[in-house]
């Protein structure tokens, strides 16, 4: 083999699917219809490299004039909503409609609204990654997205509710200067704080870790000050193996934290209500009602954003109608069980024999705010049933429409909860209406016109699909559309790898695919070489063993950092509440453990996410601008690397060629390695 100089660029790219079990093609029934064959989740037959192309291609070129209409528009609202905020701030809440009566109104509708669209972002990547569904992969980065800016959104409410914004602050736990003055942590607006702070930085943290393989793919192809940019962006990521083996372990670890964290956070959220006595409230039925309401919700703007991204930024064979048909299969679930809860609400208002309760839904539905809860019934269980109809699923149109009602339905849920338990309590003397002001529906505009900014700013700067995931599915269709064998498992033991020598050579060999690569990893281990690495584009699977790369030990950090971050809480709240500054809330007993465990759960995510998190930087060696050498400038899109070492001569030049060969390397050279 002649000596060639390795090319100067990186690698990367991320996926998983570790779980997706193929079937060879030979074991397929040949029998069966083409009416009854699935399509593929991924059209077109793309390789690597195409799909590099696809999803890169509109992030590099210039923004089309869609793009431009649509994010002015949604500037325009943001600029509306902003103004109306000031407006608010310099002036006083006293610019709402709100009432002595009716303390809560357009404020917490919308703080609960986009809480709970934020929730379907989570349960794509981190649920239905558990649960090893292939067809998340095309939609997970957006609703990752989605779920950040959807918080954003979220976090904005509570905050211009307190009237003085500047003094936010004041809802942490901090030494201060006013006494030994702790907040009550024995309060659900506090564990609100900690929820959705907590709920934030894991889903950041979530998503910009799966970004960074993709991060490295744009980086790759850029040139100029966007190569810097996207330098610093990637972390000084190459593709290693040892690397992806950490990245999947992390990403399930996070996929596992943050799954009973959806839970949590909207559960949190109606305690707000739950824990009040207020009729309509005062019900233990709220928590799982509002966790699938968030569910039903999400999917649906996850879905009307999928559609109008397919076709405006040309995505179609990425996000096909087989995503399109789960989703709608989702929200028609979730649909039912939210009829279902508001069934369940009208019982047992019914059951409970409390005239107080009885009148509450009874003002609900024929009360002067009935039209409000038409249109949730409306469009919250009856709309979606539509979906059971093959001919409506195969709709894009009637689809979208569908979702957008949707989405007007749960927005009134949250206002008839609100408003109209608040407006007719036990006091007829204290009986009062409701009317939003203009500056309340500029503010619910804006938050519309934040969230749809950010989202256009998403795609147009960052890759929208999880290309290293994608790749993954793409490689599974292909092998499970061929005869050639490359897939199947060599049960045969491997020899012990061979110690690294001082000077040796190190012998580089290109793939166009992860099957071709691991067959040739494997006999390479057979014949004695030491495998020193392998960069791809995508974690190929079964490589691990073959590479002698152990179990990953991150479980016992995360379970470490969680079990600290737990045991710190806990303490703190009991020493805050009970020995420095003891307070009487309701005559309720100062170790009040009860109360203390969500903030506990809350921080046992935080720290074992972020502790996980930081282990995999380190121990990977990635940080921002980080310079690495790339062993070629395609092993982050399309080509799949692997570094062997000959540390004596008993593996003839020629036969290494020949192996190489056999297993249709594109390209090979060498380096000699001191």
């Amino acid at each position: 083999m002649a000596e060639a100089p390795v090319p100067a660029t990186a690698a990367t790219a991320g996926g998983f699917a570790s779980a997706d079990v193929t079937t060879p093609s030979a074991t397929r029934p040949a029998s069966l219809p083409a009416s009854e064959i699935e399509p593929p989740l991924i059209l077109g037959d793309k390789a690597p490299g195409d799909v590099s192309d696809d999803v890169c291609g509109p992030i590099e070129r210039g923004p089309t004039w869609l793009w431009w209409m649509a994010f002015l528009s949604a500037a325009i609202t943001l600029l509306i909503g902003a103004l109306c905020v000031s407006y608010q701030v310099a002036t006083g809440i006293g610019t709402w409609g709100l009432n002595r009566t009716v303390g809560w109104a357009f404020d917490i509708t919308n703080f609960v609204f986009w809480v709970g669209i934020g929730h379907a972002g989570t349960l794509i990547s981190a649920v239905l990654l558990l649960l090893r569904q292939r067809w998340r992969t095309s939609i997970n980065r957006s609703a990752e997205a989605m779920t950040i800016f959807a918080v954003i959104c979220a976090g904005l409410f509570p905050l211009i509710h307190m009237g003085r914004p500047w003094l936010a602050h004041w809802v942490f736990p901090y030494p201060n200067m006013r006494g030994p003055l702790w907040v009550n942590f024995r309060s659900p607006l506090l564990w609100d704080v900690f929820a959705i702070g907590t709920y934030f930085t894991i889903s950041a943290v979530f998503w910009y870790i799966g970004l960074i393989p993709d991060l490295a793919t744009v980086r790759d192809r850029a040139k100029g000050l966007r190569k810097k940019i996207f330098g610093v962006l990637s972390f000084g990521w190459t593709g290693g193996a040892r690397t992806w083996s950490r990245w999947e372990m992390t990403s399930l670890l996070l996929a596992a934290l943050a799954t009973p964290l959806v839970v949590s956070v909207h559960s949190v959220v109606s305690t707000d209500f739950a824990t009040a006595l207020v009729p309509g409230w005062h019900t233990t039925v709220f928590p799982p009602y509002f966790v699938i309401g968030a569910v039903f919700s999400g999917f649906a703007m996850v879905l009307t954003l999928m559609i109008i991204a397919r076709k405006v930024m040309s995505l179609e064979d990425y996000i096909t109608m087989r995503h399109v048909h789960a989703m709608c299969r989702v929200i028609v679930f979730t649909g039912s069980i939210v009829g279902m809860a508001y069934a369940t609400e009208l019982f047992i208002a019914w059951y409970s024999g409390s005239q107080y309760e009885q009148f509450a839904f009874n003002n609900r539905i024929f009360g002067p705010m009935g039209w409000a809860y038409g249109i949730m019934v409306f469009c919250n269980v009856v709309v979606p049933q539509l979906l059971w109809f093959q001919r409506v699923r195969n709709s894009l149109g009637l689809i979208f429409v569908i979702t957008l009602l949707v989405n007007v339905g749960m927005w009134f849920e949250r206002f008839v909860i609100i408003v109209s338990s608040l407006a007719r309590d036990f006091l007829p003397s204290a009986w009062s209406g409701y009317t939003p002001t203009l500056i309340e529906l500029g503010t619910l505009l804006g938050s519309f016109g934040l969230f749809f900014t950010l989202f256009l700013l998403f795609c147009r700067f960052l890759p929208m699909i999880a290309m290293a995931e994608v790749r993954h599915v793409t490689e599974a269709q292909r092998e499970e559309a061929s005869d050639d064998g490359h897939g199947g498992h060599d049960d045969e033991p491997l020899p012990a790898m061979p110690v690294a020598s001082e000077s040796s050579m190190h012998h580089f060999a290109a793939f166009e695919s992860g099957a071709s690569l691991l067959a040739a990893a494997r006999e390479g281990r057979k014949r004695g070489l030491r495998l020193v690495d392998a960069h791809t584009p995508n974690p190929v699977h079964g490589l691990d063993p073959v590479m002698g790369i152990r179990r990953s030990r991150l479980p016992l950090v995360t379970l470490f950092c969680g079990s600290v971050g737990a045991a710190i809480a806990l303490w703190f709240q009991y020493w805050s509440s009970a020995s420095d500054w003891p307070l009487d809330v309701g005559g309720k007993p100062f170790d009040s453990l009860p109360a203390f465990v969500p903030v506990a759960f809350e921080l046992l995510i935080l720290c074992a996410g972020l502790g996980t998190a930081a282990t995999l930087f380190v121990r990977s060696r990635l940080a921002p601008g980080r310079q690495t050498k790339i062993v070629h400038e395609r092993a982050s899109s399309d080509r799949y690397v692997l570094v062997v070492e000959r540390a004596d001569a008993s593996v003839p030049e020629d036969a290494l060629d020949a192996l190489w060969d056999r297993h249709g390397a594109l390209e090979t050279w060498w380096e000699v390695r001191s």
